[in-house]
C-alpha cells in the first residue's frame, strides 16, 4: 500500500536546486504512499544543495574506505537536520573485498570493464594493503563494512553481492570481531598517504 523509501536516482545539481523538484515526493509522503523519500547522488555537493532546497529524509552517497569525502560536510550536516545517510558502494565496487588479482577480467556489461587498465589496477593494489585486516572470524570485505557503519552518522549501507555467499558475508559483518585502534591507525596512515607504496 506504500513504498518505505522512494528515492531520485542521481539527478543533476540543476534539477537538485530547483524547489518544484521536491513537489510530488513531500505530497506523496503527506497521502501515506510513501513513508520516507530522499536523493541518490554522486558528488556530496548535490546532496548539500538537496538538503538545502528540497530536506529530503535520505541521501544515498558513495561512501567507502577509498572515498571519505561526504565525511567533512555532508554527511554531518545531513545528520543535524535528520536526513538518513545510505552509504552506498562500502566495497569500492568490490574492489575493497581485496578478492581481485590485476589480471582480473570483468564480464560484459560490468561497468568496471569500461575503466580505464590503470585506475582498476591502483584499486586492486590499495586493497591488498588492507590484508591486515583479516583475522580468525572476520574477512577483509567485513572489516571494511564495520569501517563505514563505524562512524555513527550512518544509518545503513548498501553492499552489493552476486552470490549467496557474499550476502551472507556482508550481513554478518556485525557480528565479527571488532576493528581495534591499531588497524584503524593502520587504514588512516594507509588514506594519508593515498594508498602510495612506501
Amino acid at each position: 500500500d506504500y513504498i518505505d523509501v522512494y528515492q531520485l536516482h542521481n539527478p543533476p545539481l540543476k534539477i537538485l536546486n530547483r524547489a518544484e523538484t521536491y513537489g510530488a515526493l513531500k505530497d506523496l509522503k503527506k497521502e501515506g504512499k510513501i513513508r520516507a523519500w530522499g536523493v541518490s547522488i554522486f558528488d556530496p555537493v548535490e546532496g548539500l544543495a538537496a538538503l538545502k532546497v528540497g530536506q529530503p529524509d535520505s541521501i544515498q552517497v558513495a561512501y567507502n574506505l577509498f572515498n571519505l569525502k561526504p565525511a567533512s560536510s555532508l554527511i554531518p550536516k545531513a545528520h543535524a537536520v535528520g536526513c538518513a545517510i545510505i552509504a552506498r558502494e562500502p566495497l569500492a565496487n568490490g574492489f575493497l573485498s581485496g578478492k581481485f588479482e590485476p589480471d582480473a577480467v570483468f564480464s560484459t556489461g560490468d561497468m568496471r570493464q569500461t575503466w580505464p587498465q590503470e585506475y582498476v589496477l591502483a584499486r586492486i593494489f590499495a586493497a591488498k594493503k588492507l590484508k591486515f585486516l583479516e583475522r580468525a572470524g572476520r574477512t577483509q570485505t567485513q572489516a571494511v563494512l564495520q569501517y563505514v557503519l563505524k562512524n555513527e552518522l550512518v544509518s545503513t549501507v548498501i553492499a552489493g553481492a552476486k552470490t549467496l555467499q557474499q550476502v551472507e558475508e556482508n550481513l554478518s559483518a556485525g557480528e565479527a570481531p571488532a576493528l581495534t585502534a591499531e588497524e584503524l591507525d593502520q587504514i588512516k596512515s594507509l588514506q594519508m598517504k593515498g594508498f602510495a607504496s612506501d
